[in-house]
């Protein structure tokens, strides 16, 4: 059994939404990007695959709780692990050309929270996802 964990965080627009659900799940190059296109091709899905939700917490995705990252496996744990690896390089990565500078750079500024409109559509995605789960015997949430 495939299992599939998703984790919205970095999506902040209806189309990175449907690029990363388009990447989790394998659809199709034809996949529409759309509500009744993520319908169907869960529907069609014939593989058994098991599907968690990363919790929200207010505006901000929660961190995983160590019990719960042992019950959820160790891969989605490795690929958040490897995430903030990559975020935090490239954040102490000098640009080319430039030279050092004797000035310290400015923090970073926190992400600000999610539009509360894509709020919105994640949860018509969720459900969607759980329509999806009852008509089709190899979706389990």
């Amino acid at each position: 059994m495939k299992e599939v964990v998703l984790d919205f965080g970095t999506c902040s627009t209806k189309k990175e939404i449907h690029a990363y659900l388009k990447e989790q799940f394998e659809f199709p190059d034809y996949y529409g990007e759309n509500l009744d296109a993520l319908y169907d091709c869960l529907t069609d899905l014939a593989e058994d695959i098991e599907i968690h939700f990363e919790e929200r917490k207010g505006d901000t995705f929660r961190e995983a709780d160590p019990e719960e990252e042992r019950h959820r496996g160790a891969e989605g744990a490795k690929r958040r692990e490897e995430s903030e690896e990559s975020k935090r390089r490239e954040e102490f990565k000098e640009p080319k050309g430039e030279k050092e500078s004797k000035e310290p750079k400015a923090p970073k500024k926190p992400k600000e929270p999610m539009d509360e409109k894509i709020q919105q559509y994640m949860k018509k995605v969720r459900q969607v996802i759980g329509d999806a789960a009852e008509e089709n015997s190899h979706l389990y949430l």
